[in-house]
């Protein structure tokens, strides 16, 4: 190319102009297309802040009652179309601003997706441990009345979960065995009856014998009559102590069998007073054995004598029937008939006394009745009066409404983390109601006076059953350490045998070793029982309650035994500071149910917040579903933009474009609440 100079008037080469306007133009191409994917990055960042910062707005307004009351983050709401419309709200000052960043966002764009609600998965529980974490940092957990570190905590509550779990076990078992002494009182009373036919039909034979012998025919006739009807029960009676007695050895080997199966559940401890307890039945059926076959004899010998005597009645009235025909034919002397009459009494006496003697010497009346009817009501207290022997006196009963559905509608989950359990169980002791007779600072803030607690550990629909369910719980536990520490006892075992000896036994019973062996452990299994009804009132009125009792510090004696089922407090053992109160029991209660089923225990917690929210906030809270509360969310959006440099005139002239080129950025926010405050 060439041109011409104005100055010189000649033409000349013009190349590089034309070369730096090629390049001049590349390089303005390439500086505003960098600035374009420069812009075009930060708007995708804009959008990216956009999502972000609509979400933390629409998660700031978080249910207050629910934080206020049990310090949860959950976000109430209907339906994705409202959760849409909020955040479109919260987006839209972002896309009307006049930058450099023109997006254009509709709500149709707005994809919701991966909710994520406190009902599911495990995002109650863990939203409850990282505020327990947070509120207790570093800081010494106090559990079963002693200050310990978390390591120490969580081998406290492992040894008292075992313990529960062998109570749970053992409890039945050693029920078993008090039922069994029902069998052995009814065996012993079935022994005492045929006893006391048997002298019955001694004293009528003697009656009759002594009739005879006074010459009084008639009187003879009467009491022989007498007689035969005790030697017809006699045979029935036999049977009832051979019944009885099957019904015995039944129940035994039932209750051995049990044991057998559930022998791995139980510390040595356990299986030896078991099995204590089943050698004490043991001999004392070896003996009733002997003594069903002296039943058995006296039995038969029954029938025999039965003949013998109506033989002696024929021959007596037929006798006296002759003496009235013959008084109808001729008068004769009375003197002479007497002598007739004293004549056949002799012949007959001696018959009479050569008859067999009913003697029964094996099994006798050997219990006295009415203390042992007094202790066989024992075993069936905790079925019948529980909740009335436990609770202190002047307390009322938890109600029988149904509080809670028997099938809840979802089902939280839980990592099952033992590590992690004691602090659950904390939180439930902090925020939920349990029984406590004294109103106190431990109420929880929802001001709920229901028996929450005990409703976590049972799943019972109501108050009434949950702390009925709770309390048997506890019983066990009492019982099989008030067990082991009795059977344990030297002492113990000898006031035992004593009070077998002098309030349960009559006359040789207290000298026969089989009966006063069995009696003596069924002495020490109810006294452990009716005890820890005594350590339940104690706790329930806000005291302390050793796990493991002292010889030291043992304060009652067998005779509360005769006072069992009434209302009268027994003596309970000295109250140590660092004995666990009921709120420690209920803490290690929650341990080992939470081992067992933790997301059960959460279900019930959050039917309980539901439940406290409708009812004791506000009138505003009776729609309060805890199904709708939003833990987490992800939101995804398609927005559509214009090019800004690449769609200035120049440069679409350029370029040759004749539209607007549209590009559309895609950003995704995911929101979770962090319970990390106070």
């Amino acid at each position: 190319m060439r041109i011409k100079t104005e100055k010189r008037g000649t033409w000349e080469s013009a190349s590089i102009t034309v070369f730096l306007s090629i390049c001049f133009v590349l390089t303005a191409a390439l500086l505003l297309t960098v600035t374009e994917a420069s812009r075009t990055a930060a708007e995708r960042l804009y959008l990216q802040l956009a999502l972000d910062s609509a979400m933390e707005s629409l998660f700031s307004q978080y249910h207050r009652p629910l934080w206020e009351n049990y310090r949860l983050l959950g976000l109430e709401y209907r339906d994705k179309e409202g959760l849409k419309e909020e955040l479109s709200d919260f987006l839209r000052p972002y896309m009307e601003s006049e930058n450099l960043f023109p997006l254009e966002l509709s709500e149709e764009k707005l994809r919701l997706s991966e909710e994520l609600l406190l009902t599911e998965g495990i995002s109650f529980e863990e939203e409850v441990l990282e505020y327990m974490k947070s509120s207790l940092p570093g800081s010494p957990f106090s559990y079963l009345g002693e200050s310990a570190e978390e390591e120490e905590v969580l081998e406290s509550l492992e040894e008292f979960s075992r313990l529960i779990e062998e109570s749970i076990h053992l409890s039945p078992l050693q029920r078993e065995y008090q039922l069994c002494g029902s069998d052995f009182f009814a065996l012993e009373t079935a022994f005492s009856d045929f006893s006391r036919l048997c002298e019955n039909a001694e004293k009528r034979k003697k009656a009759a014998d002594s009739e005879l012998d006074s010459g009084y025919l008639q009187g003879f006739l009467w009491e022989a009559a007498e007689l035969q009807d005790l030697l017809s029960e006699l045979p029935d009676a036999a049977g009832l102590c051979r019944e009885k007695a099957e019904l015995l050895s039944e129940a035994l080997q039932k209750t051995e069998a049990d044991f057998e199966a559930g022998m791995a559940e139980l510390s040595e401890e356990g299986q030896a007073i078991l099995q204590e307890e089943l050698r004490a039945y043991g001999g004392y059926l070896e003996e009733s054995g002997r003594i069903l076959s002296e039943i058995e004899r006296l039995s038969e010998l029954s029938a025999s004598l039965s003949e013998s005597v109506q033989e002696i009645m024929e021959e007596a009235e037929s006798f006296l029937n002759e003496l009235e025909e013959e008084e109808e034919g001729e008068n004769e002397a009375e003197e002479a008939k007497e002598r007739r009459i004293s004549a056949f009494c002799r012949e007959k006496l001696g018959e009479w006394r050569a008859l067999s003697e009913l003697s029964f010497r094996e099994g006798g009346r050997r219990i006295r009745a009415e203390n042992m009817k007094r202790l066989e009501k024992i075993p069936s207290l905790p079925e019948e009066r529980l909740l009335f022997l436990s609770l202190p006196e002047g307390e009322l009963l938890p109600g029988e409404e149904k509080l809670y559905p028997k099938d809840p509608p979802f089902r939280v989950a839980s990592s099952d983390s033992p590590w992690e359990l004691p602090l659950l169980g904390e939180y439930s002791l902090c925020y939920f109601h349990f029984w406590q007779s004294e109103a106190s600072d431990q109420r929880p803030p929802s001001g709920s006076r229901e028996c929450e607690i005990e409703y976590l550990l049972s799943g019972a629909t109501d108050g009434k059953s949950a702390l009925s369910e709770s309390l048997k719980k506890l019983l066990a536990l009492r019982e099989s350490r008030n067990l082991f520490f009795l059977f344990q006892s030297s002492k113990k075992r000898e006031e035992a045998r004593d009070f077998a000896r002098s309030s349960l036994c009559l006359g040789e019973g207290g000298e026969n070793p089989a009966l006063l062996s069995l009696l003596t452990i069924q002495v020490l299994s109810l006294w452990a029982l009716t005890q820890a009804f005594s350590d339940l009132q104690t706790l329930l009125l806000g005291g302390r309650a050793a796990l493991l009792p002292a010889e030291e510090s043992w304060g009652s004696s067998p005779e509360i035994l005769l006072r069992a089922g009434s209302r009268e407090r027994n003596p309970n053992p000295r109250e140590e500071a660092s004995a666990p109160s009921y709120r420690d029991y209920l803490r290690a209660l929650l341990f080992h149910a939470g081992l067992r089923d933790q997301s059960g225990i959460n279900t019930r917690m959050l039917l309980c917040i539901e439940r406290n929210l409708r009812s004791g906030v506000s009138e505003s809270e009776e729609d309060f579903c805890i199904t709708d509360c939003l833990y987490a969310l992800q939101l995804d959006a398609d927005s559509r933009s214009r090019h800004f440099f690449l769609d200035l005139s120049p440069v679409r002239a350029v370029s040759g474009r004749e539209t607007e080129t549209l590009f559309r950025p895609q950003a995704r926010s995911y929101y979770k609440y962090k319970n990390d405050s106070q």
